[in-house]
């Protein structure tokens, strides 16, 4: 979904999206806006920008993050440890790690892997 306060203003992003047929989602927001105009995108292309893109920063694709059921608009660590979940989730399949986890083994801290940008499963 992507909102617009002018129409002849560029579409952002707002921050819902779901997968799937079989998912059922909603979506509740407030503007200060006197007009706030919405349109639906859609694709089934998985090399389309919507995809490929990572509109929260995590390193995560927003495909990806939405084949393992995270939020493609949230980079929280709810278990306090500086990773985000999505992240965690993504290489590890949990939340299972913590900042001073060596998960592959190559001295290099898990945190670390994820603000070098490097894959923590592969020393």
């Amino acid at each position: 979904m992507q909102q617009s306060e002018d129409l002849r203003a560029a579409w952002a992003y707002f921050p819902y999206a779901t997968l799937g047929t079989d998912a059922v989602a909603g979506v509740d927001f407030e503007t200060n806006s006197p007009a706030l105009f919405l349109r639906l995108v859609f694709t089934a292309d998985p090399d389309s920008d919507l995809l490929t893109a990572d509109f929260d920063g995590d390193r995560v694709t927003n495909g990806d993050e939405l084949r393992q059921g995270t939020d493609p608009f949230s980079d929280a660590s709810l278990d306090g440890d500086a990773i985000p979940d999505d992240w965690e989730r993504w290489f590890f399949g949990n939340l299972d790690q913590s900042a001073r986890s060596d998960f592959d083994g190559d001295f290099i801290y898990d945190l670390d892997e994820f603000l070098l940008s490097t894959d923590p499963t592969v020393a």
